[in-house]
């Protein structure tokens, strides 16, 4: 369709939200696009993760950053298009790191709930010698097989490791903590394990969101299990 001829207006803009999501075969089409673009064509591409972008792609293509948004700005927005605000509205903004579209997702999909069930699961992998609890727990987040809903709950598990870095170097400097509403769980989690190797539990962690992601190796019992059991040899109580 981008490349057809105009009948009407100036020029074509076509918006592709989440562009790191495209197919091989979706990415190669557009890089065919721009290899020759019309004259009268805009293509824009939002993403939140660049460096998932083909090279190719990202060379012929102007980059243009958008920084997070302030939460009283997105609270903002939030008043204006949308009647639905929870009571923790406050949360969820802080959760959704200055995302706007983030923020508009997690008051739909109970992201606080989510969040809860993040730390539920990390918890149980601490304890592994509990198999058959971790085992529930894992059954039960890849029992509806949603992708999306599986990397929310690891978003959030990075969103704590990074907090429990923060807090165990800046112990004073609670209020600026993703997860700041459960900053007393925080401070237990890193008083018990003070010799958690954090660089290598975020690694596992984004690993596994690489492998959700990736559809020839899509069995999330199996990519879940397999991070309970790295989790847990980095986090250590001594």
């Amino acid at each position: 369709e981008a490349k057809f001829k105009l009948y009407e207006g100036q020029k074509k803009v076509f918006i592709i939200s989440e562009a790191e999501e495209m197919r091989p075969e979706a990415a190669n089409a557009l890089l065919k696009i721009l290899e020759e673009p019309p004259d009268n064509l805009m293509l824009i591409l939002t993403t939140s993760h660049i460096y998932r972008i083909l090279p190719t792609i990202r060379s012929r293509s102007q980059l243009v950053y958008f920084p997070p948004l302030p939460g009283d700005e997105i609270l903002k927005i939030i008043r204006k298009y949308t009647a639905k605000q929870p009571e923790n509205i406050s949360r969820i903004i802080r959760l959704a790191l200055g995302n706007i579209k983030l923020a508009f997702d997690f008051i739909e999909d109970d992201a606080l709930t989510q969040r809860d069930q993040a730390i539920d699961y990390l918890r149980k992998a601490v304890v592994i010698e509990k198999s058959h609890e971790l085992i529930n727990t894992v059954q039960l987040i890849t029992a509806s097989r949603d992708r999306r809903q599986m990397t929310l709950l690891l978003f959030f598990l990075l969103t704590w490791f990074h907090d429990a870095l923060q807090l165990k170097f800046n112990p004073t400097q609670s209020d600026y903590l993703i997860n700041s509403d459960v900053d007393e769980k925080l401070k237990g989690f890193i008083n018990g394990y003070p010799y958690t190797d954090y660089q290598r539990a975020i690694q596992d962690t984004q690993k596994a969101i690489q492998d959700l992601d990736d559809p020839r190796n899509f069995n999330p019992t199996l990519i879940f299990t397999d991070l309970s059991i790295k989790l847990n040899r980095s986090i250590k109580k001594t």
